[in-house]
C-alpha cells in the first residue's frame, strides 16, 4: 500500500536500531553472567598480578647503590603495599619491617594463612650481594568485593536503562500505532467512517490507519451510491410486486368467473335430465357430464386456493390422507379419453391406503401418469394401474401397451418438453407431464423410471410418504384385476 512503502526505510531504521540494542543487552548479560560465575578465578589473577609487581618493584629497588636511598625505597613500597621485607648483606642488616630478621622464624611469626606469598631469595646487585625474604599479605576481600559490586551494580543499571529504552521504542512504534489502528478498525466496524484517520504516519502501523482512512472514504462513497442503487431497485421491486398482485388478482377474478359457465352447464344438465325421455345411454352420458362439471368445479377451487396466498399455506401442507378416492376420481375423469380409443383400464388398490403428503402435489402425480397412458397408449390395447406398498413405501405401477416403442428415447423420457410423435421424431413442446412426475418424486426423496416391457411400457414410480396408521388402514387385497 502506499502508506506502507512510504515509512519502509523508516520503519527499517527504526527496527535495525532496535535489534542492535537487543544484542548488546544480551551481551551486557552474558558478560555480568560470566563475571560473576568467575569471580574466584578473577581474584586469584589480580592477587598473582599484585605479586608480580610487588616483587618487580622490590627487585628495581636494589638498582639504587646508596645505602640510604634504598631503604628509604624500600620504605616507599612498605607504604604502598601490605608486605612485610627484611634485607640483608652479609651479617649485616639493611631493611626490616620486622623485629624477626631471622628467615626461618619469619613465616612462624606472620603465620602462613594471613600470607599470599612469601619467598626467601637472594639479588646480586652493583653494591653487593643481598639476602631478600619477602612476603605479601592477602589481597583485601572487602575491597575485592567492594569492587565487584560497582561492576555489577553499574552493569544493572546499565541494562535497566536498555530495558527502559527499549520499552519506549516499542511503545512508540508498536504500541500506540497498534492502538490507533484498533480504533480506526472499530470506527470503521461501527460505520463511523469520519473518525478513521491517521493524520502523522511514522510506522507501517500507522501507514495502515492512514490507508484504513482512504479505504473508508472510498467505501463510504461506494456506500451511498450503493443506496442510491438499492433505494431504485427496492422501488423497481415494489412496483413488480405491486404488478404481480394485480396480476394475480386478476387471474384470480378470471378463474373465479369460470364457475358462472360451470354452473350455467350443470343447470342446462339438470334441466335436460328432467325432460328427456328414459334412454339409458343418455341418462348416462348426462350422469358423467355432471360428474365431469363437478370435477372442473373443484379444479376451479383449488385453482383459486393456489392464487390466494394465504390460502396456499394451507393446500401446501402436508397432511393423512386417504390415496384411492383420489386415484378412483382421477381416473374416471380419463374415462372418456380411454372409450374413445377402445383402451381396456384396469386398476388394483387396496380398499384404503393412507399417506402423509401433500394432497394436490399427489393428485399432480396421479393425474400424469394417467394422462400420460391416454395420450400415448395403443388403441384397442390396456392401461393397468397398480397402487401398493412396499419396504414402507408407496410404489405406484402404471402399464400400457405399445408395439411401436421405436420413437421413444428411453434415456430423455424424463427431460422438460420432451415427448415423441407418432411419426418418431422427437419434438419439444408442452410435454412436461414425465418431467413433473419425476420433479415431484425427488421432492419426496422417492424415484421413478420408465422401461420397456412385453407388448407396452411401464412407468414405475416409488414414494416414501406412508403414514405411520397405513399398516392398520391397509385391508384385504382390493381390487384385483376389477376393469374401471
Amino acid at each position: 500500500m502506499s502508506g506502507q512503502n512510504k515509512n519502509k526505510r523508516r520503519s527499517k531504521k527504526w527496527r535495525t536500531g532496535f535489534y542492535a540494542i537487543s544484542v548488546f543487552y544480551l551481551l551486557l548479560v552474558m558478560v555480568l553472567a560470566t563475571v560473576i560465575y568467575n569471580i574466584p578465578g578473577i581474584y586469584a589473577y589480580f592477587s598473582s598480578q599484585r605479586i608480580d609487581v610487588i616483587r618487580n618493584e622490590v627487585e628495581d629497588a636494589f638498582k639504587i647503590s646508596d645505602a640510604a636511598a634504598l631503604a628509604s625505597a624500600f620504605e616507599l613500597i612498605d607504604q604502598k603495599n601490605s608486605i612485610e621485607l627484611v634485607v640483608k648483606q652479609g651479617n649485616n642488616l639493611v631493611f626490616s619491617t620486622n623485629e624477626e630478621t631471622n628467615f626461618a622464624e619469619l613465616s612462624k611469626v606472620l603465620g602462613e594463612d594471613s600470607l599470599s606469598y612469601q619467598s626467601a631469595f637472594q639479588i646480586n646487585s652493583d653494591s653487593g650481594t643481598y639476602q631478600v625474604w619477602l612476603g605479601i599479605y592477602k589481597f583485601e576481600s572487602q575491597g575485592f568485593f567492594e569492587l565487584i559490586m560497582s561492576i555489577v551494580i553499574g552493569t544493572v543499571i546499565i541494562l535497566c536503562l536498555i530495558i527502559t529504552i527499549l520499552v519506549v521504542i516499542i511503545f512508540r512504534k508498536l504500541i500506540m500505532p497498534l492502538r490507533r489502528l484498533q480504533k480506526n478498525i472499530l470506527n470503521l466496524k461501527e460505520y463511523r467512517f469520519s473518525e478513521v484517520a491517521a493524520p502523522d504516519s511514522s510506522t507501517e502501523y500507522d501507514s495502515l490507519s492512514e490507508d484504513l482512512g482512504e479505504f473508508s472514504e472510498d467505501l463510504q462513497e461506494k456506500i451511498e451510491s450503493i443506496d442510491e442503487k438499492y433505494t431504485r431497485l427496492e422501488l423497481e421491486l415494489q412496483r413488480r410486486q405491486e404488478r404481480i398482485i394485480y396480476q394475480s388478482k386478476l387471474g384470480s377474478a378470471l378463474v373465479h368467473d369460470l364457475k358462472t359457465p360451470i354452473n350455467v352447464s350443470m343447470l342446462y344438465v339438470e334441466r335436460i335430465q328432467d325432460n328427456i325421455d328414459d334412454n339409458p345411454e343418455i341418462s348416462r352420458l348426462l350422469e358423467r357430464l355432471v360428474k365431469n362439471d363437478e370435477l372442473l368445479l373443484n379444479q376451479v377451487n383449488e385453482t383459486l386456493q393456489v392464487i390466494n396466498t394465504e390460502a396456499m399455506d394451507m393446500v401446501g401442507r402436508a397432511e393423512d390422507f386417504d390415496v384411492v378416492p383420489v386415484v378412483r376420481e382421477t381416473l374416471a375423469l380419463f374415462t372418456p379419453f380411454f372409450e374413445q380409443h377402445n383402451i381396456e383400464v384396469f386398476l388394483e388398490t387396496p380398499q384404503s391406503l393412507i399417506v402423509h403428503a401433500v394432497r394436490l402435489e399427489f393428485k399432480q402425480i396421479i393425474h400424469n401418469i394417467i394422462s400420460n397412458a391416454s395420450q400415448y397408449a395403443d388403441g384397442n390395447g390396456k392401461f393397468e394401474l397398480f397402487i401398493d406398498t412396499k419396504d414402507n413405501a408407496l410404489k405406484i405401477i402404471a402399464y400400457n401397451d405399445k408395439q411401436d416403442r421405436s420413437n421413444i428415447d428411453f434415456d430423455r423420457i424424463f427431460d422438460l418438453f420432451y415427448r415423441a410423435d407418432s411419426n418418431g421424431n422427437n419434438v419439444f413442446g408442452s410435454g412436461v407431464g414425465m418431467h413433473t412426475i419425476k420433479s415431484m418424486a425427488e421432492e419426496y426423496k422417492g424415484t421413478c423410471s420408465f422401461e420397456a416391457i412385453g407388448n407396452g411400457v411401464q412407468l414405475n414410480v416409488v414414494l416414501p410418504i406412508l403414514a405411520d396408521t397405513t399398516s392398520a388402514v391397509k385391508t384385504n387385497s382390493a381390487d384385483k384385476a376389477v376393469k374401471a
